[in-house]
């Protein structure tokens, strides 16, 4: 007999493979020879130093270099980096600047230090078009400034330091030498910049003489054979600073700075039109004014001032409030300045950063409020009219990102098509119009320098199992084997409920790729909550720190940002400014009860008032916990840290051990976080486990040698006396081993996986990498 079977039809596959999507996932494998390829840095640039912009045939572009040494092309429209150049560590940039469809870098040659390296690159397709060795003689001991700028034929003209600065010339095409040109600077004398005006190239330098005056030097440089002719020398005075020069797009340049009494201005070129305002006549009478902002890059990297220079001040003292807008008539030099507009704000507001952009013949001033709320208020206004100011108020709070460091205003067609890229103290970027976020950027993750795995909690949490099978007696007393079967039934049941979320969130990925994400940047920020550890215990946070205390965390399952923080602002200590945060710990894991808890720690080496300082943060949501203390200050210079395998019996608190040396001790002595007298007994019972192992260095004058640095062992010691914590001594130590290292070998990093991660294993090629 012969039986024939009929084939699936096509919509029952459809259906068994829809069935299939929704209950699996699928990850990424890492092989072996595989890992450390992947850069998942190459989509970060790191925090702004300079930023220009460059308007293209279609499009303006931003051109940034960053504090992570790199050259970034940015598009205003997306967040995605059009191309990026990363620089090796010894090929440190100095300056770059724009010509035409090029980019000029000056950077320090990893090859040869009496060199530098001066390279033309393509701004469409980021290809170097040629690149030129300099020779310097610098001294390390003299800060002597490096800079590239473009004139108005687009040729580089560089500025190298030495004995007696050299002035270059080089053709923007090709990078052939025009001309080079020592400068006979005087003693003392720093150039503080070279500007084009009037068909001229002018060299501006301020100078000291003895006893305290200073002034500035003024030369005049033919852009045709370098031939360099000195002008002229201001007046001494006593104190000056913020010394600035204003090419005007109509009339000579300006050459602008500070005195105690007020605002000197000088026609570049011209020695006798120098004329100095006090403020009493800028009415600014017992001001003390911290803020002169004549910045605004044009399309060749000069700053400039439209038809009169625009000058932006602020007050610290008398007028804490407020800061003002002075132009200049460059007509009439006699004339005194008029105050165009106040840029007014509230009482208890500062501005934080200045930007000046040029809109036709219009300058537009942006600045930033320095607000305690939960939101950036930035303003944008014409000088030449305060009531058409346009303010955006920008979703990121100081206590995410920490206060405006930078603004780079970028015009548009008209005001209300203007936007601005703001630059936070962490490191994080935005770019916003006045009528919305067009793209944020977390780039405080390119300077990370301490990392930690948080597991997520679950419902069941891993303190509250109970295994049906071990030899426990009030378990195998009180049910048979048929209670214990229908208990593993009813916690699987129980289970179901996540059964939704978890299909949800394995099903993101492909939502994600399917639509892609709009530019307005206004992401909704995926909450961490209690539950959602997966079975593989595979999804984590990553929690990144960076020195200057910012810390992110991410979720490995969709790679999206969950939270940040910015230490400084979260606490708002002022013990705070100026720590540079090093370390980094899961002081509590998602294993208990209470919610998971991070310590970081940041430390100052001043000598006069060293400081250790421990801030508690919720792992969950980066809050400052309300269950402890959420911050510790210790008054010593500690060397290292140590996480120790005991914890506070009521708090769960795992504590750190800090070691610091003293002038009297040999060996280290050790202070414990938190500290207890119950911490104490456990520690004591674990003495002959605990080995402090790290490479110790105490201060030189303890060592014979200064060039030594063992590795040693230490072991705490404690007497029947150091049981009792409110005595408030610390705790001695005592070597139990040495290892010396060869010469010109030191110890890097040590490190080894937290007992409480857990990561289970997915085949041969996986396995436990946590």
């Amino acid at each position: 007999m012969l039986v024939r079977l009929r084939p699936l039809g096509l919509h029952l596959w459809l259906v068994i493979f829809a069935l299939a999507s929704l209950t699996t996932s699928i990850h990424a494998t890492v092989y072996e020879d595989q890992a450390g390829i992947a850069d998942w840095q190459k989509k970060l640039i790191g925090k702004p130093v300079k930023t220009l912009t460059y308007q293209g045939q279609n499009s303006s572009y931003i051109i940034t270099t960053t504090e992570r040494n790199i050259l970034a092309l940015l598009s205003p429209l997306s967040d995605e980096i059009v191309w990026r150049h990363r620089f090796e560590p010894t090929d440190q940039i100095y300056d770059f600047s724009t010509s035409h469809q090029l980019i000029f870098t000056l950077s320090s040659n990893n090859a040869d230090q009496s060199t530098v390296a001066l390279r033309a690159w393509d701004v469409a397709s980021a290809f170097m078009v040629w690149e030129k060795f300099l020779t310097i003689a610098a001294s390390p001991l003299i800060p002597q400034l490096r800079m590239v700028r473009a004139d108005g034929s687009g040729d580089a003209i560089v500025l190298t330091p030495g004995p007696h600065s050299t002035l270059t010339r080089l053709h923007a095409m090709t990078g052939a030498i025009a001309w080079t040109t020592g400068l006979d600077t005087p003693t003392g004398e720093i150039l503080a910049d070279v500007v084009e005006s009037d068909g001229s190239l002018y060299l501006v330098g301020d100078a000291s003489l003895p006893p305290n005056q200073y002034h500035i030097d003024v030369s005049r440089v033919d852009p045709t054979t370098g031939q360099v002719q000195h002008l002229y020398n201001t007046a001494p005075h006593s104190r000056f600073g913020d010394v600035t020069i204003v090419p005007s797009l109509v009339g000579p340049a300006w050459v602008v700075w500070k005195t105690p009494e007020g605002l000197v201005v000088n026609t570049l070129g011209a020695a006798d039109q120098i004329r100095a305002f006090s403020t009493r006549e800028l009415e600014l009478d017992g001001a003390d004014w911290t803020s002169v902002v004549l910045s605004g890059p044009t399309q060749h990297g000069l700053p400039f001032a439209p038809f009169k220079p625009a000058f932006v001040m602020q007050s610290l003292n008398t007028h804490p409030s407020a800061a003002w807008v002075v132009t200049m008539d460059t007509q009439d030099l006699e004339k005194a300045p008029s105050q165009v507009n106040s840029l007014a704000l509230k009482s208890e507001h500062t501005i934080s950063a200045l930007a000046l952009a040029e809109l036709g013949d219009r300058t537009l001033v942006a600045f930033a409020e320095d607000t305690p709320l939960d939101q950036t208020i930035v303003h944008i206004e014409p000088l030449d009219d305060t009531t058409q100011r346009m303010t955006l108020s920008l979703p990121i709070s100081s206590i995410e990102a920490g206060p405006v460091s930078r603004l780079h205003l970028i015009p548009g067609d008209s005001l209300a098509q203007s936007a601005v890229m703001v630059t936070f103290e962490s490191g994080f970027i935005a770019l916003a119009t006045p009528e919305r976020l067009v793209w944020k950027r977390e780039e405080s993750l390119a300077h990370a320098q301490a990392f930690q795995w948080l597991d997520l909690p679950d419902s069941h949490l891993w303190s509250e199992d109970q295994d049906e099978l071990a030899e426990d007696p009030e378990i195998t007393d009180q049910s048979n084997l048929i209670a214990r079967y229908v208990r593993r039934w009813r916690i699987h049941l129980g289970q179901l409920v996540n059964l939704a979320r978890r299909v949800g969130s394995g099903l993101l990925p492909f939502v994600e790729v399917l639509s892609r994400p709009s530019s307005s940047g206004a992401h909704s920020t995926p909450v961490i909550t209690t539950g959602q550890h997966d079975s593989f215990g595979i999804r984590k946070l990553a929690i990144f720190l960076t020195p200057q205390g910012a810390l992110s965390a991410i979720d490995t399952l969709r790679g999206q940002v969950v939270w940040t923080r910015f230490l400084p602002t979260l606490t708002a200590s002022p013990s705070e400014l100026g720590l540079t945060w090093t370390h980094l710990f899961v002081v509590r894991p998602a294993v208990v009860r209470l919610p998971p808890l991070l310590a970081v720690v940041g430390h100052s080496a001043a000598l006069e008032s060293p400081i250790a300082r421990v801030v508690y943060i919720d792992g969950l949501s980066g809050a400052l916990p309300t269950d402890v203390t959420a911050a510790t200050t210790l008054n010593v210079l500690t060397d290292h840290v140590y996480q120790l395998p005991i914890s506070d019996p009521a708090d769960r608190i795992n504590v750190l051990a800090f070691t610091y040396f003293t002038s009297s001790a040999m060996q280290p002595r050790v202070r414990l976080v938190p500290d207890s007298s119950s911490i104490r007994a456990q520690l004591r019972s674990l003495l002959d486990q605990v080995v402090l192992v790290a490479a110790l260095t105490a201060p030189s004058a303890l060592w014979a040698d200064s060039n030594e640095t063992p590795i040693k062992g230490h072991r705490i010691v404690m007497s029947d006396a150091d049981l009792d914590s409110s005595h408030g001594s610390d705790l001695s130590t005592a070597v139990v081993w040495q290892l010396d290292l060869p010469a010109h070998e030191s110890l890097v990093q040590a490190q080894s996986k937290n007992s409480y991660e857990q990561v289970a294993s997915l085949g041969r090629v996986l396995g436990d990498r946590s």
